[in-house]
């Protein structure tokens, strides 16, 4: 798979992850649940419980796309 394709895939079950997810930490009146850099995503929760739920949520998606 091309770098290219992989970060296509890995915006794509992000997005869907992310999708209508309120947690996170609060930058500049924002929410931030995630840090992406090159091929890493950091997810960002203000609970173990809800990290656990936000790791669930990017799985769905992982399965969907195979």
């Amino acid at each position: 798979m091309s770098p290219t394709l992989f970060n296509v895939y890995r915006e794509l079950i992000m997005r869907k992850a992310f999708e209508n997810w309120q947690d996170g930490f609060d930058f500049s009146g924002e929410k931030l649940a995630g840090l992406r850099y090159a091929d890493d995503v950091v997810p960002i929760a203000s609970s173990e419980a809800l990290l656990q739920q936000l790791v669930d949520r990017v799985g769905q998606p992982c399965a969907e796309l195979g």
